[in-house]
């Protein structure tokens, strides 16, 4: 095990501040704004940001192809429609598990700003 010195700044624990990140509105979304918190690196393909989407934003139809994605939510509801139709309710603290290559769609459905976090990560 490498000794204190020998560390990278990789290995170390680590606070972010959220409000000192950029942010973006990602490819296709609309009224989202998003904070990439961790984009780790290239081999473990893991990226986690957190988002926030005002009343009437959504994302268009999309998908993942190399990986899956695990949408946390912490406040407020989505709406998800898949490829087939379906439409899933997402509401305060249930997370949405949506598989590799699977379309996918959002809406925040309710009056208020949801907040969440999505994990992506490669398949």
């Amino acid at each position: 095990m490498a000794g204190p010195s020998q560390r990278s700044p990789r290995d170390t624990m680590q606070v972010v501040e959220l409000n000192r990140l950029p942010r973006s509105l990602p490819l296709g979304h609309w009224g989202v704004e998003t904070v990439s918190v961790a984009e780790v690196d290239a081999l473990s393909s893991v990226t986690v940001q957190v988002c926030e989407m005002k009343p009437g934003g959504g994302a268009e139809m999309h998908e993942h192809s190399a990986a899956r994605q695990v949408i946390l939510l912490l406040s407020g509801e989505l709406k998800v429609t898949g490829d087939g139709g379906a439409t899933i309710s997402v509401a305060a603290d249930q997370a949405l598990v949506i598989p590799a290559s699977r379309p996918h769609a959002a809406t925040n459905a309710g009056a208020g700003i949801a907040r969440y976090v999505v994990l992506t990560m490669a398949s």
